[in-house]
């Protein structure tokens, strides 16, 4: 079967089999249940966004991975994914923003079911907020996004962040260890941290990781990169 002379955005949504609407519904619910959480857990936002090691994370200035773990609800929305929520919010007034998002404690909200979900969500959301030129993929790439294979998901988000010009992304993932998939998790938060490393001049890349219940696997962090809050903020 022969390609269509040009393959849209939309096309790619199909191939990788992501439901949008699923996407936007897990910002959208995280703010509402935010809401309802213990009053008690606002201290916790509070000690956050008057950190000091916060506050440089949030300045659109350079490339930064920032972990921020330990002594936090266990709820599936917690006052910080509330926080989280507006942020982005605000985030997506900005032109020169692209925010992307994913609340591990709400996969079934973030996207449809299958294979790799927080990267095919990541995925979904950067085409949704930045036009690439999609007709450049071949036959080959299409059917390689269309198997939803780890290292074909992750080469097309490495492609598409690469193709960024004046831009400023902050890529925020919240509740690690409640992603159902602590191989996948680990696998694309290796691909996060090295694509930091390698977002140089105009193009800034911010990443920040929630992990109310700390993972061995992100020992690996440096210690510099890492922010834990306190039992008692």
């Amino acid at each position: 079967m022969s390609l269509p002379p040009y393959i849209s955005q939309q096309d790619l949504f199909a191939y990788m089999r992501i439901d949008m609407k699923c996407v936007e519904r897990g910002r959208q619910m995280a703010a509402f249940l935010g809401r309802s959480t213990e009053r008690a857990g606002y201290n916790t936002v509070k000690w956050l966004t008057w950190n000091h090691h916060f506050k440089a994370w949030l300045r659109p200035i350079k490339s930064q991975l920032l972990l921020v773990k330990g002594c936090m609800s266990s709820e599936i929305v917690t006052p910080l994914s509330f926080s989280l929520a507006t942020l982005l919010f605000s985030l997506h007034n900005d032109e020169s923003t692209i925010p992307l998002y994913f609340f591990c404690g709400m996969v079934g909200s973030n996207a449809t079911s299958g294979p790799h979900v927080l990267l095919r969500s990541l995925i979904a959301q950067f085409l949704l907020q930045h036009r690439c030129d999609t007709s450049v993929f071949t036959r080959q790439a299409v059917d390689q996004i269309a198997s939803l294979e780890s290292h074909h998901l992750w080469q097309l988000f490495a492609t598409m962040m690469k193709s960024l010009r004046s831009t400023v992304v902050f890529c925020i993932i919240d509740g690690l260890a409640k992603y159902h998939s602590k191989p996948e998790a680990f696998f694309v938060l290796q691909g996060l941290q090295k694509l930091v490393e390698e977002c140089t001049g105009d193009v800034v890349l911010k990443v920040l990781l929630t992990d109310p219940v700390p993972m061995e696997t992100m020992d690996y962090i440096p210690q510099h990169d890492t922010l834990t809050i306190p039992s008692n903020p």
